[in-house]
C-alpha cells in the first residue's frame, strides 16, 4: 500500500502534473515569442511611426508580462488542487487500512494455526506468503475503485486548468490584434489529460 501511494504521488505530482505545466508554460512562452516576432515584421510592413511603435511595443510587453504571471498563478492553483487530491487519497488509504486490519490479522492468525507445526524458517515463509496474498486480495479491489476516483477527479482538475490556459492564450491573441492588428496563428491549445491520453497509463500506478 505505501508503494501504491508513492507511485500515485509521483505519477500525479511529478509526471502528469509537471508534464502538463511544463508543456503549457513552453507554449505560452512560444506564443508570446511568436507574437513579438510577428509584431516586428508587421511594424516594418506598415511602417508605423517610431514613437507609436515604441508605445505599442511597450504596452504589449507590459500586458504580456501580466498574462504570463496569470499563467504562473494558474499553475500554482493546479499544484494545489493536485496536492488536495493526494491528501484525499491518503485519508482514504488510512481509513481503508484501519477498516481492514482486523480482517488481515484474522487471516494471518488462521495461517499461523495451520502452519505452526513447521520449522521456524518455513513458518515465516508461509506467513509471508499469506500476508502477501491477503494484502493483494483485500487491497486490489479498493485500489481499482480508488484509481477510478482519482482519474475522474484529475480529469476535472486538468480540464479546468486547460480552459483557463486557453483563455490566457486567447488574451495574447486579442492583445496582438488590438494593438497591432496582427493575428497569431495557429492558436496553441492544451489538450486535457484523459484516460485515452498518451500521458495516462493506469498500469504505471
Amino acid at each position: 500500500m505505501p508503494r501504491f501511494e508513492e507511485r500515485l504521488s509521483r505519477f500525479l505530482m511529478q509526471e502528469k502534473g509537471d508534464a502538463l505545466i511544463s508543456a503549457t508554460g513552453k507554449r505560452l512562452v512560444s506564443l508570446i515569442a511568436e507574437a513579438e516576432s510577428s509584431i516586428e515584421l508587421e511594424a516594418k510592413a506598415v511602417a508605423l511611426p517610431l514613437q507609436e511603435l515604441k508605445e505599442k511595443t511597450e504596452a504589449f510587453k507590459q500586458n504580456a508580462a501580466s498574462i504570463v504571471q496569470e499563467g504562473e498563478d494558474t499553475e500554482l492553483l493546479l499544484r494545489g488542487e493536485i496536492a488536495r487530491l493526494l491528501a484525499r487519497v491518503e485519508d482514504d488509504l488510512r481509513a481503508f487500512a484501519e477498516e481492514n486490519l482486523p480482517i488481515l490479522l484474522r487471516r494471518i492468525n488462521a495461517a499461523y494455526e495451520r502452519h505452526k507445526h513447521l520449522t521456524k524458517k518455513k513458518l515465516v515463509e508461509a506467513l509471508n506468503r499469506e500476508l502477501e496474498a491477503s494484502v493483494k486480495d483485500i487491497f486490489s479491489s479498493w485500489r481499482d475503485r480508488e484509481q477510478e476516483l482519482v482519474a475522474a477527479n484529475y480529469r476535472r482538475i486538468t480540464q479546468r486548468f486547460v480552459m483557463r490556459t486557453n483563455c490566457i492564450i486567447n488574451q495574447i491573441e486579442r492583445l496582438t490584434m488590438n494593438l497591432f492588428d496582427v493575428r497569431i496563428t495557429p492558436i496553441l491549445e492544451v489538450e486535457p489529460f484523459t484516460s485515452r491520453s498518451k500521458h495516462y497509463d493506469p498500469r504505471r500506478i
